[in-house]
C-alpha cells in the first residue's frame, strides 16, 4: 500500500506528502484563528479523500480477484487507475467497472466521491444491501447496479438524486416495495426494477415520472391493478409488467402511449376481461406479449392497426372466434403464438397470408364453412308460403260438387 498524505495545519504554507513523486504545496490562510483551505488546496484534498475511499471500494470488492484492476492502489493518477474517469479538478467522477469480477459488498464510504455521476458496477458478483449513503451522491445520472446478487430494500434515501436519468437494478434479489420516493426522480428516463423479489403495488408516485421512456418492473412479486394513469406517461417506448400478480383488466388508457414502440409486456398476471380494442392505436408497437394472463373474448380486429408489430403473443388465455381477417395487414409479423386448445380459430381467407410467413407455436384450426342464416322474417315469411302452397295444392285435389 503507498503512503498517505497527510496535512499539517499552520499560518504559512505547508507541505504535505503525497502518493504521486512529485510534492504537492497546499496553501493555508489563517484568518481569525481559523485555517482556511484555498481552492486548489481543496481541489487536492478532494483528491486524495477520494484516492482514500477507492482504496477502500478495493478492498470490500475483492480487488486481488478483478479481471483488470491496472494501476489501483498505485501512485498513479487517479484517472489512469482502470474504469476511473477524473474531472477537470482530478476528483472522480465515472466509476465503471461492470463485468469485471466484483465481489462483496459496496462500502459505505462510497457516497463520499461527491462528483461522482457515473457509478456502473453492473454484471458482477456484488452482495448485501443498497447504501442508503447512495442517496448522498447528488450528481448521479447513471446508477447501474443490475445482474448482481444485492439484496434487502430499495433505500427510500435513493430519491433524493434529483440529477439521476438511468436507475438499473434489475436481476438482483432484492425486496420490500417500490419505494414512492422514487417518484420524486424528475430526470429519470429509464427505470429497471425487473428479475427482483418486489412486493406491494405499482406506487401511484411513479406517475409523476413523466420523461420516463423506459419503465421494466416484470418479473417480480408485484400486485394490486395496473394503473389506468400509466396512460398518461406518453413518452415510454417500453412497458414491462409481466409475471407479476397483478389483477383486473386491461387498462384501455393504455392504448394512449402511442410512443411505445420496443415492447409492451402484461404476461403472465391474473388478468381479467378482454383486450381493449384502444390497443389498436399503438402503431409503433414492435412486441406484444398477453400471453398467460387469464384474457377472454374475441381478439379486435383493431390490432390489425399494429403494421409495425413483430411478435404477437397470446397464448395460455381465454379467447374466443376467429383471428381478424385483419391480421393479413400485419406485414412484418413473424412471430404469432396461439393456443390452439381456446377457441380461436384460422379464416381460410388469411390462411396463406398469414402461415406463409408466421413462426406459430401452435396447430391453430381453420374456422368451419358457416352458411348463411336468414333472418327471423325470411323465415317466417318462407313458412307461411309453404302453408299457403299446401293449402292451394288440398284445395285442388278437392272433388267438384
Amino acid at each position: 500500500m503507498s503512503r498517505r498524505s497527510s496535512l499539517a495545519a499552520g499560518v504559512s504554507t505547508v507541505a504535505a506528502g503525497s502518493r504521486r513523486s512529485r510534492g504537492v504545496r497546499i496553501g493555508l490562510l489563517a484568518v481569525a484563528g481559523v485555517v482556511v483551505l484555498g481552492d486548489e488546496a481543496r481541489g487536492q484534498v478532494g483528491v486524495e479523500s477520494d484516492r482514500e475511499v477507492l482504496e477502500a471500494f478495493y478492498d470490500a470488492t475483492g480487488g486481488p480477484n478483478w479481471f483488470i484492476s491496472t494501476n489501483w492502489l498505485s501512485d498513479e493518477p487517479l484517472s489512469a487507475w482502470y474504469g476511473v474517469t477524473t474531472n477537470e479538478e482530478g476528483r472522480v467522477a465515472q466509476l465503471v467497472l461492470q463485468s469485471n469480477n466484483l465481489s462483496g459488498s459496496i462500502p459505505p464510504e462510497l457516497p463520499r466521491l461527491t462528483r461522482l455521476w457515473d457509478l456502473s458496477l453492473h454484471r458482477n458478483n456484488l452482495s448485501g444491501p443498497i447504501p442508503p449513503g447512495l442517496g448522498e451522491l447528488t450528481s448521479l445520472v447513471n446508477l447501474q447496479l443490475g445482474w448482481n446478487q444485492l439484496s434487502g430494500p430499495i433505500p427510500p434515501e435513493l430519491g433524493q438524486l434529483t440529477s439521476l436519468e438511468f436507475l438499473n437494478l434489475f436481476e438482483n434479489q432484492l425486496s420490500g416495495p417500490i419505494p414512492p420516493e422514487l417518484g420524486q426522480l424528475s430526470s429519470l428516463v429509464n427505470l429497471s426494477l425487473d428479475r427482483n423479489q418486489l412486493t406491494g403495488p405499482i406506487p401511484p408516485e411513479l406517475l409523476r415520472l413523466t420523461r420516463l421512456r423506459w419503465l421494466s418492473l416484470s418479473l417480480n412479486e408485484l400486485s394490486g391493478p395496473i394503473l389506468p394513469e400509466l396512460g398518461q406517461l406518453t413518452n415510454l417506448e417500453l412497458l414491462q409488467l409481466g409475471w407479476n400478480q397483478l389483477s383486473g383488466p386491461i387498462p384501455p388508457e393504455l392504448g394512449r402511449l402511442t410512443a411505445l414502440q420496443v415492447h409492451l409486456d402484461l404476461a403472465g398476471n391474473p388478468l381479467s376481461g378482454p383486450i381493449p380494442a384502444e390497443l389498436g392505436g399503438l402503431t409503433s408497437l414492435e412486441r406484444l406479449s398477453l400471453q398467460n394472463s387469464q384474457l377472454s373474448g374475441p381478439i379486435p380486429p383493431e390490432l390489425g392497426r399494429l403494421t409495425g408489430l413483430i411478435s404477437l403473443s397470446l397464448s395460455g388465455n381465454r379467447l374466443s372466434g376467429p383471428i381478424p381477417v385483419e391480421f393479413g395487414n400485419l406485414t412484418e409479423l413473424t412471430d404469432l403464438h396461439i393456443d390452439d386448445d381456446t377457441g380461436l380459430c384460422l379464416p381460410p381467407k388469411i390462411q396463406d397470408t398469414l402461415f406463409g410467413r408466421l413462426a406459430v407455436d401452435n396447430n391453430v384450426p381453420l374456422c368451419a364453412a358457416v352458411t348463411a342464416v336468414p333472418p327471423p322474417a325470411l323465415w317466417v315469411l318462407a313458412l307461411a308460403l309453404v302453408v299457403l302452397g299446401l293449402r292451394r295444392h288440398l284445395a285442388e285435389r278437392q272433388p267438384a260438387a
